[in-house]
């Protein structure tokens, strides 16, 4: 799961409206500057699971994504690019 949370970190960060945080965990922390909505329905439309944790002082509109599978993380960040 290390190897894949950083994959997915280094992705994530990759692209211009979203900001990633350190984690030890089975998530990403992911800060959206814009197209927020846009981003939760790109997911939920392939199928990924996201937590909107909505305008966290200080972040702004947040989400949670659980680190999967190569494959799962592959749409992950596919869906992302999407938006």
């Amino acid at each position: 799961i290390k190897k894949e949370r950083q994959r997915l970190l280094e992705s994530i960060s990759k692209i211009q409206y979203l900001t990633t945080y350190p984690s030890d965990s089975n998530f990403v922390f992911v800060s959206v500057k814009h197209k927020y909505e846009q981003i939760i329905n790109a997911l939920l439309t392939h199928g990924i699971t996201v937590k909107k944790l909505g305008n966290l002082s200080g972040y702004g509109n947040c989400i949670r994504i659980t680190v999967g599978t190569p494959k799962m993380n592959d749409s992950t960040i596919s869906a992302l690019k999407s938006v």
